[in-house]
């Protein structure tokens, strides 16, 4: 999955414009703009220490269809909250070590042939 692949070798300008769609609907709908909903939803985390993806483990995902059919993303079967673009990084204060897990559930749409994500 090339959102998983991108997050995982910190690519912003792929990530920038695999969400670009997403991106220029989100700063229509709140009047900010584009960059600083990228900085703060996309990218907050990606260069922390101990940022690291976990790998896909495609036999616990399932697709969820919505939208009547438009709009798709990539649930985990036994918790539909999960998405399979999922990282550890250590938590707020740092001072522990302990890890938080977090995850990033967007939404695609088919869009003349391919996948784009919308939300």
């Amino acid at each position: 999955m090339a959102v998983w692949q991108a997050y995982n070798a910190k690519d912003v300008n792929t990530l920038r414009e695999q969400q670009k769609v997403a991106l220029k609907a989100w700063a229509w709908a709140t009047g900010e703009n584009e960059e600083s909903i990228f900085i703060e939803q996309s990218i907050s985390e990606i260069n922390a220490k101990n940022f690291k993806m976990i790998p896909i483990n495609w036999n616990d995902y399932t697709v969820k269809i919505m939208n009547r059919g438009r709009m798709v993303r990539l649930v985990n079967k036994s918790d539909l909250r999960h998405s399979p673009i999922s990282y550890y990084v250590d938590d707020e204060d740092g001072e522990d070590g302990d890890k938080d897990l977090a995850t990033i559930a967007p939404i695609f749409s088919l869009i003349n042939g391919r996948f784009v994500q919308v939300i």
